[in-house]
Protein backbone atom coordinates (compact mmCIF):
# COMPACT_ATOMS: atom_id res chain seq x y z
CA UNK A 1 0.00 0.00 0.00
CA UNK A 2 1.39 3.41 -0.97
CA UNK A 3 0.53 6.62 0.76
CA UNK A 4 1.63 8.92 -2.03
CA UNK A 5 0.23 8.76 -5.53
CA UNK A 6 2.80 9.74 -8.14
CA UNK A 7 1.80 12.84 -10.05
CA UNK A 8 2.36 13.54 -13.70
CA UNK A 9 5.33 15.71 -14.51
CA UNK A 10 4.02 19.00 -15.83
CA UNK A 11 5.48 20.72 -18.82
CA UNK A 12 7.49 23.81 -18.04
CA UNK A 13 6.13 27.14 -19.29
CA UNK A 14 7.93 30.41 -20.05
CA UNK A 15 6.18 31.85 -16.97
CA UNK A 16 7.49 29.11 -14.65
CA UNK A 17 10.93 29.25 -16.26
CA UNK A 18 11.10 33.01 -15.64
CA UNK A 19 10.26 32.68 -11.95
CA UNK A 20 12.61 29.75 -11.53
CA UNK A 21 15.60 31.26 -13.34
CA UNK A 22 15.32 35.06 -13.42
CA UNK A 23 17.58 37.08 -11.16
CA UNK A 24 15.95 38.63 -8.12
CA UNK A 25 16.28 42.18 -9.52
CA UNK A 26 14.32 41.19 -12.63
CA UNK A 27 11.60 39.53 -10.54
CA UNK A 28 11.32 42.64 -8.36
CA UNK A 29 10.96 44.80 -11.48
CA UNK A 30 8.16 42.57 -12.77
CA UNK A 31 6.42 42.50 -9.36
CA UNK A 32 6.56 46.30 -9.17
CA UNK A 33 5.08 46.66 -12.66
CA UNK A 34 2.30 44.17 -11.94
CA UNK A 35 1.43 45.86 -8.64
CA UNK A 36 1.44 49.30 -10.28
CA UNK A 37 -0.91 48.14 -13.04
CA UNK A 38 -3.22 46.38 -10.57
CA UNK A 39 -3.38 49.48 -8.39
CA UNK A 40 -4.20 51.69 -11.38
CA UNK A 41 -7.00 49.31 -12.45
CA UNK A 42 -8.44 49.26 -8.94
CA UNK A 43 -8.36 53.05 -8.71
CA UNK A 44 -10.14 53.34 -12.09
CA UNK A 45 -12.79 50.89 -10.93
CA UNK A 46 -13.27 52.76 -7.65
CA UNK A 47 -13.63 56.00 -9.60
CA UNK A 48 -16.29 54.42 -11.85
CA UNK A 49 -18.22 53.19 -8.82
CA UNK A 50 -18.00 56.59 -7.12
CA UNK A 51 -19.21 58.32 -10.29
CA UNK A 52 -22.09 55.84 -10.56
CA UNK A 53 -23.09 56.37 -6.93
CA UNK A 54 -22.81 60.17 -7.26
CA UNK A 55 -24.93 60.12 -10.43
CA UNK A 56 -27.66 58.18 -8.61
CA UNK A 57 -27.83 60.64 -5.71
Amino acid sequence: MTIFVPTKTLESTPFSEFFRNAPSTEKKRVYARVLKNATERQLRQMSRVNNFVDAGS
